[in-house]
């Protein structure tokens, strides 16, 4: 579960998620010192630049606590059901051009009895590639496949290509379309 541990992970690797661009920027009262964008990319991503890491801190921590708590069942997003809760964040920390930069993936483990596995989860079209949940690496934008399909793996390269593509998409909470960009209106506003 997304939910069921805290795991770090360092290096240095450029990956796909921060070469993504902005798609629309944002302003948070009594954070104008940070900068902040949803970023153009298949999963949902908000990106935080700062100068000052403790502002940066306190509106990841604000970000965080406001989405631990947010529901928009017109969306398909419950913060718990039956006592279990389905909203996190997996944070992506660099140093970009001397500021701090925070990139806030926002999860949901939700299930339902169509999407056993999770509404934002590789969906059962997708299983003969990826079945399991996404990681950190991957949700940057760099496919980890499992090993059996190593052998499989030159013959299929395009097909895992739009495949990885797809798998993003659907684990992504606010698609990239007209209802997705409400969604992310609807949740900004909380903040």
């Amino acid at each position: 579960s997304i939910l069921a541990h805290d795991h770090f992970q360092g290096g240095h690797h450029t990956f796909p998620m921060e070469k993504a661009a902005s798609e629309f920027s944002f302003e948070v009262p009594g954070f104008e010192d940070v900068d902040c964008c949803v970023v153009k990319y298949p999963m949902t991503v908000l990106r935080l630049n700062a100068e000052n890491k403790n502002q940066l801190c306190e509106l990841a921590g604000k970000i965080l606590s406001k989405w631990r708590g947010y529901s928009d069942p017109d969306a398909m997003i419950f913060a718990e059901t039956d006592g279990e809760p389905h909203n996190t964040i997996t944070p992506i920390a660099r140093m970009r051009a001397g500021q701090f930069e925070l990139d806030l993936v926002l999860r949901n483990n939700i299930t339902t009895p169509e999407h056993p596995l999770g509404v934002y989860h590789p969906h059962a079209k997708l299983h003969h590639i990826k079945k399991e949940n996404i990681g950190l690496i991957e949700i940057m934008g760099r496919a980890i496949l499992p090993a059996r399909l190593a052998a499989e793996l030159p013959a299929v390269k395009d097909e895992c290509s739009r495949a990885f593509y797809e798998i993003l998409q659907a684990t992504g909470v606010f698609k990239d379309d007209p209802a997705g960009r409400r969604g992310w209106e609807t949740f900004l506003a909380t903040i």
